[in-house]
């Protein structure tokens, strides 16, 4: 399936140290979780995380829905600790 990028708020990308970002699709800069940029994440986890954006944005008169400004718990938050 091949989703246009202005279709969702959030997309992932590959960086070119092997490490993955989330990214706002608007602007280009990475999404924060938090105050942390959404950087040097697994695939994985940076899919999953901009599917979490998505979900939570998507139909929202804010661009960031509470989860990016509170945070999540879980592997999302501390896989941006790590690296």
């Amino acid at each position: 399936m091949i989703v246009r990028l202005e279709a969702v708020p959030y997309a992932h990308r590959r960086e070119p140290n092997g490490t993955w970002t989330v990214f706002d699709t608007q602007s280009g800069n990475a999404a924060k979780l938090g105050s942390q940029p959404s950087v040097n994440l697994t695939e994985v986890d940076a899919c999953e995380l901009a599917a979490i954006f998505n979900r939570n944005t998507i139909g929202s008169a804010s661009r960031l829905h509470h989860y990016a400004i509170q945070g999540l718990p879980g592997s999302a938050e501390h896989a941006m600790n790590q690296g």
